[in-house]
C-alpha cells in the first residue's frame, strides 16, 4: 500500500502538502497524487474540489480555499476539530467548553457570543443546522468525527451566491468518501491517548465498502470515541469532569444504473454526550486562575447531549451538454443541555445552585435542483449553472430555570420559556464563467432569496411574575428578501502562476423579535418587532502557483465591509437582536510548501487579520469604534516539516513536527455592561508524530501540545463570574490502522 502526499490550499488557493507515510519516491508533494513512475510531474498536480458545486481543479477556482484530505487527518492523528483547524488559515472558533459548542469564525467575521452562525456547515450536498439565531445554531455547531472523510473544504469569504444564507465569513464542507462500485475495501483503526492530568482517551473506527454487481456500492462507517476529561471540580471533588463520548455511523448506497445516471442515498447518525464542560474559573482583576489552571467550582454540571441525524438522496442525470442534479435532505439536530446559572440568578433566589435547562432542536428539510453545464474542457465556450433552492426549518429553543437546594437536589422550575420558530426560504441562483482565450476568465454569480419566519414565545413560572398555571404567549413574524453577488476575474499568467480577484457579498437572514410590552403603553413594544439581515462585501486579490516539481505558494489580501451587524442587546433584562453597527476586517493570508530533498516536505502559513468596529454599538453591548472584534487574533501561523524514508523492502517510516501560534484575543467588548471583555492569552503548540507503514498495516505515535500550553479558547463573564474555556493539555497517543 502506498500513501499519497497530503494537500492543503492556502488563502490564495495554492496547494501545500504535508508528507505522509508513503514511499519517498511516490510523493507528489503539491497535489496528493502518486506518480506511477515514482516522480511527481506537474500534470499530476490535480486536486478536484466541489467548491462551486461542480468538479474542478482546485487552481481553477477564483477564491480562497483550503482542502484538507482524509489521509492528512489520519496522519496528524486528528480526533476532533482542534486537531485540524490549526492547519486551515483564517479558521478560528470560540468555545463554551467542549465539542458541539463551538462558534466558527472565518476572516474575523464575528461580533461576540452570537447565536447565529456566520460560517455555513455542509455535509456533502446538504447544509446543517439552523439558518437563524432563534434556534442558537451559531453556538451549537455540528462537528463530524474526522474518519473516512474524502476531504474537508474550507471556503474563505462570503459564499452567498452558491451556498446562500449565513455564509458571511465562509463555509466548512465535509465531503465523505463515495462508495466504490467496483472494489471491495475495508479499513479500521484504534487509538489511545494519555492526557496530562486527565483520563485516557481512546477510540475505534471502521469502514467497509462492498461492490454490488458492478452497478452499485455500499459503504458503511462506524466509530466510537471516549475523550478523557482534564478539568477538576473543587466543590464536588470530582476529577476530570469534562469527559465526553461520541459514537455513530454512516451508510451510503451508490447506484449507477447507466453511464449517465447516478443515485446516492446516505444516512448519518452521530451522538455526543458530555459530562461537563472544560471551563476554568478565573479572577477577572488578576487574569489568573481562581484555583488551579485546570480547576473549577461550578455547583451545576454543564451536561450536554447532541444528536444529529441526516438522510439524503442525490441524483445526477448527465445529458452531455449539462448535468441535472437533485438534492433532497432531511436532518435533525437536537442539543439538550444544562448550564450553571447561579452567577446570574443565585442571589435573587438565595441559592448556591441554579440550573438552566435548554433544549434546542432544528428539523430541516432541503430541496435543491440545479443544472450545471459541461466544462470548457468538453468543448463548451463558457460554463454556467442555474438552480433553485428551498428549505423549511422547524425549531425550538426551550429553557427551564430550576433553583436547587444543593448541587444534586432539584426543586420545581421557577421559569419556563418555550420558543418554537419556523423558517422557510426559497432562492434562485445563477453562476457563469466566461472565457477570454485560454488564460483569462470571468466568474459572475447572482442569488435572490426570500424567507418567511414565525416566532412564538410562551412564558410561565413565578420568576417571571406569573401565578401557577398561567402561561403568557406572544407571537411575531417577519419576511425578508435579499440578493447576493459575485464578480471574480482570473488570469493564468503562465502555466504555473495565476492571478485572481474577487468581489462577493453575503447575508444572514433577519427575523422577528419577542414582543416586550411597554408598561406605560401595553400596545407598544420596548424592542423592535423585527431585526434586519446583516450583509457584507468581501474584496480580495490573490496569486497562486507552483515552482519546481513540488513547490507551491499562495498569497491573498482581503478587505471585508460589514453592515447592519446583528448583535444581542438587552432591555429590562430581556434579550433581543438589533442592527446598526458596522465593522471592517482586512488582512493577508500566505502559504508555502516545497520539497528541498526527496522525501522531506517543509511548509506553513501566516495570517494577519485586522478586524475592528467602525461604529459604536449600544451602551449595553459596549463596543466602541476601533475595538477589535471578539475572538479574532491579529496574528496566527503554522509551520510543519515531514520526512518519509525507506526502511527495508516495503517498509517505510515517517517523522514530522508541527508548530502553531495563535495570538491574543478579546472575549468581548471592553465596555460591555453585561459581559466585559477578558483578554485571552496567545499560545504556541508543538506536535510531533512518527509512523511506520508495513503495507496493509500502520503504526503511529503522537505527541500533541508537547510544551503543555493551556489554550484559552473562549470566556464568559456574567454576574461577576469569569469562566474560561480551555483546550487539551499535553497528550501522547498511539494509533494502529489496517486496510484490507
Amino acid at each position: 500500500m502506498t500513501r499519497s502526499a497530503i494537500g492543503f490550499l492556502c488563502g490564495a488557493a495554492s496547494i501545500v502538502a504535508l508528507a505522509t507515510t508513503a514511499p519517498a519516491s511516490a510523493q507528489s508533494v503539491s497535489r496528493g497524487e502518486s506518480a506511477s513512475d515514482g516522480q511527481a510531474a506537474p500534470e499530476d498536480r490535480v486536486i478536484i474540489v466541489t467548491a462551486q458545486k461542480r468538479e474542478q481543479d482546485l487552481t481553477e477556482v477564483p477564491g480562497s480555499i483550503t482542502v484538507f484530505d482524509g489521509e492528512a487527518l489520519e496522519n496528524i492523528g486528528a480526533v476532533d476539530f482542534e486537531d485540524y483547524a490549526k492547519y486551515i488559515p483564517g479558521l478560528g472558533a470560540s468555545s463554551q467548553g467542549g465539542p458541539g459548542q463551538r462558534q466558527l469564525i472565518l476572516r474575523g467575521v464575528n461580533a461576540g457570543d452570537d447565536p447565529a452562525s456566520t460560517v455555513g456547515v455542509y455535509v456533502d450536498e446538504a447544509p446543517v443546522g439552523s439558518s437563524t439565531s432563534l434556534a442558537t445554531g451559531g453556538r451549537l455547531g455540528f462537528e463530524l468525527v474526522p474518519f473516512d472523510i474524502e476531504r474537508i473544504e474550507v471556503l474563505r469569504g462570503p459564499q452567498g451566491t452558491i451556498y446562500g444564507a449565513s455564509t458571511l465569513g465562509g463555509l466548512l464542507k465535509y465531503v465523505t468518501r463515495t462508495p466504490d462500485v467496483d472494489q471491495f475495501e475495508g479499513r479500521g483503526e484504534a487509538d489511545v491517548f494519555y492526557v496530562k492530568d486527565g483520563d485516557l482517551s481512546y477510540g475505534v473506527k471502521g469502514a467497509l465498502n462492498v461492490p454490488i454487481a458492478g452497478v452499485a456500492g455500499l459503504r458503511v462507517t462506524g466509530f466510537y470515541a471516549e475523550d478523557g476529561g482534564f478539568v477538576d471540580n473543587v466543590v464536588t471533588g470530582r476529577e476530570n469532569v469534562n469527559s465526553n463520548e461520541r459514537y455513530g455511523g454512516r451508510a451510503q448506497l451508490l447506484v449507477e444504473p447507466g453511464p449517465n445516471v447516478s443515485l446516492r442515498a446516505a444516512a448519518l447518525y452521530q451522538r455526543t454526550e458530555q459530562d461537563d464542560s472544560a471551563l476554568v474559573r478565573y479572577d477577572f482583576v488578576t487574569g489568573e486562575p481562581f484555583y488551579g489552571e485546570l480547576e473549577n467550582d461550578r455547583t451545576v454540571a454543564a451536561e450536554l447531549t447532541q444528536d444529529f441525524q441526516q438522510y439524503s438522496l442525490t441524483a445526477d442525470f448527465d445529458f452531455g451538454f449539462a448535468t441535472l442534479t437533485s438534492v433532497t435532505a432531511y436532518s435533525e439536530l437536537e442539543t439538550p443541555a444544562i448550564g450553571d446559572a447561579t452567577a446570574s440568578f443565585g442571589a435573587p433566589f438565595g441559592s448556591t445552585a441554579v440550573a438552566l435547562l435548554r433544549e434546542a432542536e432544528t428539523e430541516k428539510l432541503v430541496q435543491e435542483l440545479r443544472l450545471t453545464s459541461a466544462s470548457r474542457d468538453e468543448g463548451m465556450p463558457l460554463e454556467w449553472q442555474i438552480g433553485v433552492f428551498y428549505t423549511e426549518e422547524d425549531s425550538r429553543n426551550d429553557q427551564v430555570l430550576t433553583v436547587r437546594n444543593g448541587p444534586f437536589v432539584p426543586l420545581n422550575p421557577t421559569a419556563v420559556v418555550e420558543l418554537p420558530t419556523t423558517y422557510e426560504e426559497f432562492a434562485v441562483f445563477a453562476n457563469t464563467t466566461l472565457f477570454f482565450g485560454e488564460r483569462v476568465s470571468l466568474n459572475l454569480g447572482l442569488r435572490i432569496a426570500e424567507n418567511d419566519q414565525f416566532f412564538s414565545q410562551s412564558t410561565s413560572g413565578p420568576a417571571v411574575g406569573l401565578p401557577p398555571g398561567v402561561v403568557s404567549t406572544v407571537t411575531n413574524q417577519s419576511t425578508d428578501d435579499t440578493a447576493t453577488y459575485v464578480v471574480a476575474p482570473s488570469w493564468q499568467v503562465t502555466d504555473d502562476i495565476t492571478l485572481y480577484a474577487r468581489a462577493a457579498s453575503g447575508y444572514r437572514p433577519g427575523g422577528p423579535n419577542a414582543i416586550l410590552p411597554n408598561p406605560a403603553n401595553p400596545g407598544e413594544s420596548l424592542v423592535p418587532l423585527t431585526f434586519d439581515p446583516d450583509t457584507l462585501w468581501n474584496y480580495e486579490a490573490g496569486v497562486k502557483g507552483n515552482f519546481g516539481l513540488s513547490g507551491t505558494f499562495g498569497l491573498a489580501a482581503f478587505r471585508i465591509d460589514w453592515d447592519d451587524i446583528q448583535i444581542i442587546q438587552i432591555v429590562n433584562g430581556a434579550t433581543f437582536r438589533g442592527n446598526g453597527e458596522t465593522a471592517r476586517s482586512q488582512g493577508i493570508e500566505a502559504e508555502l510548501a516545497f520539497e528541498p530533498v526527496e522525501g522531506l516536505t517543509l511548509g506553513g502559513n501566516v495570517v494577519y487579520t485586522d478586524a475592528v468596529l467602525t461604529d459604536d454599538t449600544s451602551i449595553v453591548v459596549g463596543g466602541q469604534e476601533g475595538d477589535r472584534l471578539p475572538l479574532v487574533p491579529e496574528w496566527s501561523a503554522t509551520g510543519f516539516a515531514d520526512y518519509t524514508f525507506p526502511l527495508s523492502g516495503d517498509l517505510f517510516g515517517n517523522v514530522g513536527a508541527t508548530i502553531s501560534y495563535t495570538g491574543e484575543r478579546q472575549s468581548g467588548f471592553p465596555a460591555s455592561l453585561t459581559n466585559p471583555s477578558f483578554t485571552l492569552d496567545d499560545y504556541l503548540t508543538i506536535d510531533l508524530r512518527a509512523s511506520v507503514d508495513f503495507g496493509a498495516f500502520r503504526v503511529a505515535a503522537f505527541a500533541k501540545n508537547l510544551t503543555n500550553e493551556i489554550p484559552q479558547l473562549g470566556a464568559t463573564n456574567v454576574g461577576g463570574r469569569l469562566d474560561v474555556a480551555v483546550g487539551r493539555p499535553r497528550s501522547f497517543g498511539l494509533l494502529v490502522g489496517a486496510d484490507f
